[in-house]
């Protein structure tokens, strides 16, 4: 059981204005692969393909996640109104295993993957603030042929 981490709907986000989150007046910018986010370019294609979908976290954003080899996922958050782009602090090779939860109506973001040894696994959950990204909850549990999140993750 996993006591430790905070849940989707602790981290809401409101909005007043329109109840239909996925209904946006606003065109989708791409990023600037040239200038502000040249971090990301190496992903560029990736990035503007998944970024055309609608935005499918914390509002207006657009939460893209691939994979980048064996146990490997790589993710990038876009801001769809400017194109900017942000880095989780977790996933490609240093997070094995991983699996990412996010929601179109709330600012958390819960990943679970292989902890130090291959005996256990880690839950994780992270907020984002539309600047940087932080640690709101962690916990762990036995590793069981695998680290499943959907059986192991019970949130507060």
């Amino acid at each position: 059981m996993i006591a430790d981490v905070p849940s989707f709907n602790a981290f809401a986000i409101l909005n007043s204005k329109n109840s239909n989150l996925k209904t946006s007046a606003h065109p989708i910018a791409m990023p600037d692969f040239e200038g502000r986010d040249k971090s990301a370019r190496i992903f560029c294609t990736r990035i503007r393909e998944d970024l055309a979908e609608e935005a499918n976290f914390n509002g207006h954003y657009s939460f893209i996640t691939f994979g980048c080899g064996t146990s490997c996922v790589m993710s990038y958050i876009t801001e769809t109104r400017t194109g900017k782009v942000f880095e989780p602090p977790f996933g490609a090779e240093s997070t094995p295993e991983l699996a990412i939860e996010f929601k179109l109506d709330s600012n958390l973001i819960q990943v679970v993957h292989m902890g130090d040894t291959s005996e256990e696994c880690e839950v994780r959950a992270w907020s984002f603030d539309a600047k940087s990204f932080k640690l709101e909850g962690k916990d762990s549990f036995a590793r069981e042929g695998s680290c499943n999140y959907e059986q192991k993750l019970i949130s507060k």
